[in-house]
């Protein structure tokens, strides 16, 4: 024994429920709205809206330490699947050179050796070399140094 839903009247009813719940009082709020009442809702909002990035920005020691997604994920991965005992990793490395600084990404020290892991999260083409300053990145046609 089946059951048969007509599409059409469903999709009607989710429609008209989600307009009788939602879109008609907030329209009936926005109308009754007086001059001041505006200006305390945008005030309302726009400091919702900078507390918000102020508590998305605020993110645990872990999270921030790295520049990018690729980073993240690199460190993730190693300490998942490459962890104590036989492997320590060191994330944000700065180095002392003759004529600078230079920043390694990720360290990776074992008993089988010590990897020097640098890591781009780009995507289309990267023309470069360990010598070249800048490194192109080719996307859609549009080059990027």
């Amino acid at each position: 024994m089946g059951c048969k839903v007509d599409v059409d009247d469903l999709a009607h009813g989710i429609s008209a429920l989600f307009s009788e719940t939602i879109i008609q009082p907030l329209s009936q709020f926005f109308q009754s709205l007086s001059q001041d009442g505006w200006i305390v809702l945008v005030c309302f909002l726009g400091s919702a809206v900078a507390i918000g990035y102020v508590l998305g920005r605020a993110r645990s020691h872990d999270e921030t330490e790295y520049q990018n997604r690729g980073e993240a994920l690199v460190s993730r991965v190693v300490l998942k699947n490459l962890g104590p005992p036989n492997y320590h990793l060191v994330n944000h490395v700065t180095l002392q050179m003759e004529d600078g600084t230079t920043q390694v990404d990720h360290i990776l020290v074992s008993r089988f050796g010590v990897f020097v892991i640098e890591t781009k999260n780009y995507k289309g083409w990267i023309f470069g070399d360990a010598k070249q300053r800048n490194w192109t990145q080719v996307l859609f046609q549009v080059k990027y140094r």
